[in-house]
């Protein structure tokens, strides 16, 4: 046992020392000129200037993906000469894990600046507010460190903490030194308003309300391309999904070619088209939790499979019962809309008491929620607040997943915390919140008709695969299965582009009903 111990060792120890020999290839002279972190040195300093990452740990991601990538080409190199050209589609894999440091970065500047893009608006709400109390920049910047919920701008005010630590530089530098970063975007517009607007004497008041309706206008013209922009991905999701599987089941039904994967093509396009919808959506804020024992119920779902039915109907049950397992989590996402469109009610409620010399958290406590016509979400949700303000806490979002709620409930917080000078922007915040609830529910109003568009989807395919079943070569359990499959994965993509999210479980159970159904009736029904 005792020379198994110590051979182990041995080859322990010679494999570390080779990998500690390969770590260091990025110092020999031939092999440093490709290593990826001093190729792409210039790219990597530009992009952590903008996130404010670690550089060290960019050079040790490099220097594990040359050695991964030095290892993986040989042996993809030996399996091509040995195996032949069939094996040469593998390089991309060396290909991804040599750009890995840059495709890393890219990623983190991108998350970054997206995260900081959702945090804009409650950021120049708050600084408007503070601007009113005649504070700034600076003083917006102290609120939010103290928050949990503006994790990119505590960033950026660490960044530019630690420019002027570093060079002896002040804030108005740094903040200067982040528009050079950054280069262009609605946050540099937003300091450069702020730097502005002290040089030429205006007020940050007038700067950030002008930047602030802006903002609205930006994101109602946003609302408004997304309608346009929707329209047009539809178009192309019905000549993927509709005629091209039409045409083809005609066409193997004229050459009697049983070629079944032909009808699977157009099924490898969803990622692509839900990656587009994703990128061409605004943000609205909406998160999906999914428990452990969901998770749990999901993997025990597919025992479902098994049942003694026909292959559809056991699909079917199958895609019925995750849904029934994700409706609590769709649930979570309906409460949380119904309390973002309740709060401008409850901000001028709170608002009223708050003129007759109540805090914010006082307020709270004596207003009567049922009275007011909210949604009962909106109910208990302020009810358990009052409990957790009764305990001497904070004005907390609990179990609530929604970004804008939580930013809302987050600024009340910080409001509160300034004590008579937060009262008084509490309308100017009220009105605020409305005119984003207003734009957001016009949004999902023009959009509701594609829920209409998913439920009728099943008939459609119902109808065309029937009136051309006899002149295919498919069986009618063939034609079944995909016209499940096709129902709802175009449900999935309907739902992605009017809900923002891809949990819908009323539509996905109501689809497959009514696929399994249509199934069922006799394929001469129509003639």
């Amino acid at each position: 046992m005792s020379k198994v111990r110590f051979e182990f060792k041995n080859i322990t120890l010679r494999m570390g020392r080779f990998l500690e020999f390969l770590d260091r290839t990025r110092y020999f002279p031939l092999l440093s000129t490709i290593h990826p972190f001093n190729l792409f040195l210039r790219l990597i300093r530009q992009n952590i200037e903008v996130y404010g990452g670690s550089i060290s740990r960019v050079e040790n991601l490099s220097n594990r993906s040359f050695l991964i990538f030095l290892i993986s080409l040989s042996l993809i190199g030996i399996l091509v000469w040995h195996m032949g050209i069939y094996f040469v589609p593998l390089l991309i894999i060396p290909v991804l894990v040599y750009l890995l440091p840059v495709i890393y970065i890219l990623a983190s500047k991108m998350e970054y600046l997206s995260r900081l893009n959702l945090e804009l608006l409650p950021f120049s709400i708050l600084l408007y507010l503070n601007a009113s109390l005649g504070k700034g920049l600076y003083e917006t910047f102290n609120d939010v460190n103290q928050s949990s919920l503006f994790i990119a701008f505590r960033k950026e005010f660490e960044i530019i903490q630690r420019y002027g630590i570093f060079h002896g530089k002040s804030f108005l530098d740094g903040i200067q030194r982040r528009i050079k970063n950054l280069r262009t975007g609605l946050i540099v517009k937003l300091y450069s308003s702020s730097l502005s607007g002290q040089f030429l004497g205006v007020t940050m008041g007038q700067r950030s309300l002008e930047f602030i309706n802006d903002l609205l206008g930006n994101i109602r013209e946003a609302f408004n391309n997304y309608v346009s922009k929707a329209s047009e991905i539809v178009e192309v999701i019905f000549s993927i999904f509709l005629l091209v599987p039409l045409v083809a089941i005609g066409f193997q039904g004229l050459s009697s070619n049983n070629n079944g994967e032909i009808l699977l093509i157009p099924l490898l396009f969803a990622p692509l088209i839900y990656l587009w919808i994703s990128v061409s959506q605004p943000n609205m804020g909406i998160h999906v939790k999914i428990g452990k024992l969901q998770l749990v119920g999901l993997l025990l779902s597919t025992a479902l499979l098994a049942l003694p039915f026909n292959l559809l109907l056991r699909v079917g049950i199958t895609f019925l019962a995750t849904q029934l397992i994700l409706f609590p989590s769709y649930l979570v996402i309906k409460r949380d809309e119904s309390i973002l469109a309740d709060f401008p009610t409850i901000l001028r409620e709170i608002g009223d008491f708050t003129k007759l010399g109540y805090g914010i958290r006082a307020s709270i406590q004596r207003i009567n929620f049922d009275e007011l016509g909210l949604h009962k979400p909106t109910v208990k949700f302020f009810d358990n607040v009052k409990k957790q303000i009764g305990m001497g806490n904070n004005i907390y979002f609990g179990s609530i997943q929604n970004e804008q709620v939580k930013f809302i409930v987050e600024l009340l917080n910080i409001l509160d915390r300034k004590g008579g000078e937060g009262v008084r922007v509490l309308q100017e915040l009220s009105d605020m919140i409305y005119s984003i609830t207003l734009s957001r529910t016009k949004l999902q109003r023009e959009l509701s008709t594609f829920n209409i568009l998913a439920l009728i989807t099943p008939v459609l395919f119902w109808f065309s695969t029937t009136s051309i079943e006899t002149i295919s070569s498919f069986s009618s359990s063939t034609l079944g299965l995909l016209n499940l499959g096709y129902s709802l994965t175009l449900s999935l993509l309907y739902t992605k582009l009017s809900k923002f999210t891809f949990l819908n479980p009323v539509v996905y159970i109501s689809v497959t009903l009514i696929s399994i159904l249509l199934s069922i009736l006799p394929p001469g029904l129509l003639s």
